[in-house]
């Protein structure tokens, strides 16, 4: 039986705050401003793998606060970002203005709403780190693609969007999403006829968190579980975490696949 892998992303980020509301990424501005240090290692081995040198112009499509914007504005002639979070970009401004760059151009607009030759010109290099949150997928790959002349650059987590313990809680030991990110992508893709190349990032993360309660709110808020599983969130959260200067450390170690191809 073929699977319509654009049909099953929809299914899977129909639902999620995090895709809709643009309030909800406004929210953790500040929070994922304060994580480069703890995403040090995927930084560095993403950037390892980016074919990028100075004269290249990149279009990147989630900046956040600029985790990647910034090295690659230290390479590349210009940087041109799409972040639809206006407490996003307020806080990319400053950390550009810390290290003195100037070249890079900000689009406050979902992907989804960006017009090329309208928003947009066609950039050397396309980028999309951990930010595919588009419901029509196919259409916003399309339109990655066509806005690159030589490359373009998919940062996919390469496990499930929620850990699968935690989908056992909220679904009763039901675990429905059993396919990751990378693999319905890369699926999707080479039935559109792109031919994409792909490789696994491993990575540890070490996420702060002043006490316990304000982990639980987080997650919580992130997979949207319901107060009748406190409790079982409460065992998996004591599972997954070490205290230590006065916080709590949630520990992961994580998987991100990177997804490219060459434009012909």
């Amino acid at each position: 039986m073929d699977i319509d892998w654009a049909e099953t992303w929809k299914r899977y980020m129909q639902g999620l705050n995090r895709v809709k509301d643009v309030s909800f990424w406004d929210s953790r501005a500040a929070r994922d401003n304060g994580n480069w240090k703890i995403l040090s290692e995927l930084t560095k081995k993403q950037l390892e793998r980016i074919d990028v040198d100075f004269g290249c112009k990149v279009l990147e499509i989630g900046s956040g606060t600029g985790r990647l914007t910034i090295p690659l504005a230290k390479v590349a002639e210009r940087v041109t970002v799409i972040e639809p979070s206006k407490e996003m970009l307020k806080l990319l401004k400053v950390n550009l203005k810390k290290h003195g760059l100037d070249n890079v151009s900000f689009i406050c607009k979902r992907w989804e709403d960006v017009e090329i030759g309208a928003d947009i010109d066609r950039h050397d290099i396309v980028i999309a780190s951990l930010s595919l949150l588009m419901i029509d997928i196919r259409d916003a790959l399309l339109k990655m693609d066509a806005a690159a002349k030589s490359f373009v650059y998919l940062f996919v987590p390469a496990e499930s969007w929620m850990p699968f313990e935690l989908q056992r809680i909220v679904f009763d030991n039901k675990a429905p999403f059993n396919l990751s990110d990378h693999i319905i992508i890369y699926n999707l893709l080479d039935g559109m006829g792109i031919k994409a190349n792909i490789s696994i990032i491993n990575y540890k993360v070490e996420q702060g968190f002043n006490n316990l309660e304000e982990l639980r709110s987080e997650l919580m808020n992130m997979y949207n579980i319901p107060e009748s599983k406190e409790e079982e969130l409460e065992n998996y959260i004591n599972q997954h975490v070490d205290s230590k200067d006065d916080s709590v450390y949630y520990i992961r170690n994580k998987k991100v696949a990177t997804i490219w191809w060459e434009k012909t």
